[in-house]
This record gives C-alpha cells, structure tokens and sequence, in this order.
C-alpha cells in the first residue's frame, strides 16, 4: 500500500504536469505567424486577474478550514503555497519563458537550421558512398 494519502498523491504528477508545460514553449505559435499586438488593456486585465487569483487561492483553504478539522485545513494551505511557489519559481527559472515571444521563434529557426544541416549532410554523405 502506498504511504502517500489523500491528495498527497496527486502532487507529485501534477508538479510534473507543471514542469513539462513550462518547457515547452515552442508549441504556441504556427511557424511563420506573427506576434499579436499587445494591447495596454488586455495587459492591465491580465494583471488584475492574476492578482484576484493569487488572492483567491489562499482564501478557498480558509474556506475549507471551515468545513473540516484544522489538520487538514494546514495541510490545504500547505499544499497551495508549495504549488504557488513552484509556479514562480519555475518562472523565475525559465525567465518568463510563458510569454511564448521572440525566444521561442529564435529557437524553431535554430532547430529547421539544424534539421537542415543534417539532412545535407546526410544527402552527401549517401552521394560519396555511391561514387
């Protein structure tokens, strides 16, 4: 039987789920589409949002501390702080690698550049040993 109970369980995959999302941006944009505009509006509403979330996540534990024993109302919280604290520290790390911009571009070129490259290379390898 496993040691881990009740949710404990589900943090392990869901810190992995996390971790293989932030590391790949590359996945956001068509190859060849342009950036959108950003938008001073759009930006300030993100913001804002951001903040109620971050506000709001705490608050359901406090919630929930209402509704049972306060062990697992600690154990709630707990859980949500690591989470927030991962989160940022993964984005800290990836150093804002979420806004999926110029960086992951950059590295789509590097990576056609590199396929290229190796195809060629390849192609002239079969042509020496044909000759």
């Amino acid at each position: 039987m496993s040691r881990l109970r009740g949710y404990s369980r589900f943090l392990a995959p869901a810190a992995l789920a996390a971790v293989a999302i932030a590391s790949t941006p590359g996945a956001a944009y068509a190859q060849g589409a342009a950036a959108p505009a950003i938008n001073q509006g759009d930006t300030a509403w993100m913001l804002i949002s951001t903040a109620l979330v971050l506000l709001m996540t705490p608050a359901l534990a406090f919630f929930y501390g209402g509704l049972v024993r306060s062990k697992n109302a600690l154990n709630t919280m707990m859980m949500i702080f690591i989470a927030l604290l991962l989160v940022g520290y993964i984005y800290v790390v990836k150093k804002g690698a979420f806004d999926w911009g110029d960086r992951a571009r950059r590295e789509a070129e590097a990576e056609a550049r590199a396929l290229a490259d190796l195809e060629a290379r390849q192609a002239e390898r079969k042509r020496r040993t044909a000759a």
